[in-house]
């Protein structure tokens, strides 16, 4: 799965792949990368230990 903003012309300005390694965000922006860090850290389970 990838997620991706696409803001402007049709250019990706972040993408986020979370099934490579501990899930990859590359952004160009600050805000960019914020809304990508949202989506990856609404699905992690505080409650669980990591393996």
């Amino acid at each position: 799965m990838l997620y991706a903003k696409i803001f402007e012309q049709g250019i990706i300005h972040c993408f986020y792949i979370p099934c490579l390694r501990e899930g990859l965000i590359f952004a160009d922006t600050n805000e960019a990368g914020i809304e990508l860090m949202k989506i990856k850290y609404s699905s992690v389970d505080l409650g669980k230990p990591v393996s």
